[in-house]
C-alpha cells in the first residue's frame, strides 16, 4: 500500500460507507464490514473536506487555518488519520 504524503490527492469512497452526524461527531458505518467508526469534530471537517478530491498539503493547510495549531503536528495528525482512513478502504488515493 502505498504510503500518503503531501503531495497526494485523497477523495472519501462514499460506496464504502453511510454516514450520520450525531452532534459535532459523525459516525460511519462500514458496508463491507457491518463496522461502526466514530469520528471525532476534526474528523468530521476532514470527512467533509474530502468529498471531492483534494490535495493533502491543501487540507492540511486548512485544518491548520481553521484550529490555528503548529503545522508540523497538523500534519503529522492529519497524514496518519488519512493513512488510517486508507488502510480501512474508507478513501482511495487519486
Amino acid at each position: 500500500m502505498a504510503n500518503i504524503t503531501k503531495e497526494s490527492i485523497v477523495q472519501r469512497n462514499e460506496n464504502r460507507v453511510i454516514t450520520t452526524k450525531l452532534g459535532d461527531e459523525l459516525v460511519m458505518m462500514d458496508i463491507e464490514k457491518g463496522t461502526y467508526i466514530c469520528v471525532n469534530r476534526t474528523g468530521t471537517v476532514i470527512w467533509q473536506n474530502i468529498e471531492k478530491p483534494i490535495k493533502v498539503a491543501d487540507l492540511i493547510a486548512g485544518l491548520n487555518n481553521m484550529y490555528k495549531t503548529e503545522e508540523s503536528l497538523c500534519a503529522a495528525d492529519t497524514l496518519e488519520y488519512l493513512e488510517t482512513l486508507l488502510a480501512e478502504k474508507i478513501i482511495s488515493l487519486l
